[in-house]
Formats: C-alpha cells, structure tokens, sequence
C-alpha cells in the first residue's frame, strides 16, 4: 500500500469511529432525558380524560358493563400511579438552564 491510501483508510476510520460514538451519545441523551413538569402534565391529562371518558360510556348508562367497568377502573388507576411517578420524575429535573425563561 502507498502513503496516500494508507492515510486515506486511516482517516476514515477515525471518521467511522467519530460517527459511531456521536451515534451513541445521542442516543443516550435521548433515552435518559427526563421530561419537564409541562410536558408530564400535558401527556398526563390526555391520557386521564380518554380513560375517564372510557369509564363513563362503560360504567354508567343502559350499555353498563360491570366487568368492563371494573377493567377501565385498574386502568385509570394505573394511569395515575405512573402519572404520580412521571410527576415525581419531573419535579426533580433541575430547570433549564439554556437561556429559556
């Protein structure tokens, strides 16, 4: 192999290498970014209202289903034991500090 080819797959496989880890960075911020308060209480209101909508269509009314009315109540209560794990989460992210007020 001449100096100009060496050199070229030398560079390239730094640039490769360079690739693959700022891949990896992101990917890792991405996965660990914890949401802020507005955001968790936005997700979570959507969620709680089509739920409670479900609720009231199964549990009350002529088309009352018990067994389905029990379902949508262990689902509601899912929902807000992880929407009071999200808000914990959230209340403990220190505030952006980017220049955004």
């Amino acid at each position: 192999m001449d100096q100009k080819t060496q050199t070229g797959w030398t560079v390239a496989g730094v640039l490769a290498i360079a690739v693959i880890l700022l891949a990896g960075i992101l990917w890792y911020q991405a996965e660990n970014k914890q949401p802020t308060m507005d955001e968790v209480l936005s997700e979570g209101y959507e969620e709680i209202a089509l739920v409670r909508a479900e609720m009231q269509i199964k549990c009350q009314g002529p088309e009352r289903n018990d067994t389905e009315c029990e379902e949508a109540l262990e689902e509601l209560a899912a929902i807000l034991r992880e929407f009071s794990e999200d808000l914990s989460d959230a209340s403990t992210t220190p505030p952006d500090t980017n220049g955004a007020m």
